[in-house]
C-alpha cells in the first residue's frame, strides 16, 4: 500500500525539518502520480540517525480520538512523508505512558477505524475530479461534500458565481477496513 512515506502510490514528502520550529511551511507530495504542494504546521522532530517523528498529545481522561482526528494526523504525516507518530497519553498533564506508531498504523487510534489506501484512491479520485473541471486561469473554486455516504461533490466557481460541476458516487473517504 501506499500510505508511508516515500512509499508507493500515497506518501513521497520530503520529511525535511522545518526551519523554524512550529512555523507553516511546504511539503511535495505526490498521490497516484498527481504531484500538490501542501503547507502544513506539523512538527517534525528528527535526531541524527533516525527516523523522523512527529507528536500527538492523547488525554486519558478524554474519549478515544475520534477518526477525523485519526485521519488529519495520519494525513499530515503522510503528506511530510514522517514514518513515525509519537503517541503520548497524560492525565491531567502528567505523562502516563506513550507509544510510537508507524503513520500506517494510526487508525487504530480511532473508532471507527479507516484503511489508508481507501483514503489514499478517495483523494486521487477527488483531485482528478478537481484537474478535470478546474480550467479556468484566476478562477477561484470552492469545492463541497453533498455529506452523502456516496461521497458526491459539488465545486463552484466564485469567481463567476455558478456551480461548475457535480460528482457523485466517490464513496466513503473513511472506509473501515
Amino acid at each position: 500500500g501506499g500510505g508511508k512515506g516515500g512509499g508507493g502510490g500515497g506518501g513521497g514528502g520530503n520529511g525535511s525539518v522545518p526551519p523554524e520550529f512550529g512555523q507553516p511551511h511546504l511539503f511535495e507530495w505526490e498521490v497516484h502520480g498527481l504531484r500538490l504542494l501542501i503547507e502544513s504546521s506539523l512538527v517534525v522532530f528528527q535526531r541524527e540517525g533516525l527516523n523522523p517523528v512527529s507528536l500527538k498529545l492523547v488525554d486519558l481522561n478524554a474519549e478515544r480520538p475520534n477518526t477525523g482526528t485519526a485521519l488529519s494526523t495520519w494525513l499530515d504525516n503522510t503528506i511530510a512523508g514522517v514514518p513515525e507518530l509519537a503517541v503520548c497519553y497524560h492525565r491531567d498533564g502528567l505523562i502516563h505512558h506513550y507509544d510510537v506508531l508507524q503513520t500506517d498504523d494510526i487508525a487504530r487510534l480511532c473508532a471507527p477505524s479507516f484503511n489508508p489506501d481507501t483514503i489514499l484512491a478517495y483523494a486521487a479520485r477527488v483531485l482528478e475530479f478537481l484537474q478535470h473541471h478546474c480550467k479556468d486561469d484566476g478562477s477561484q473554486y470552492w469545492l463541497l461534500g453533498d455529506g452523502s455516504v456516496e461521497g458526491g461533490l459539488h465545486l463552484y466557481d466564485v469567481t463567476k458565481g455558478v456551480m461548475t460541476a457535480a460528482a457523485g458516487g466517490f464513496g466513503g473517504g473513511a472506509g473501515a477496513g
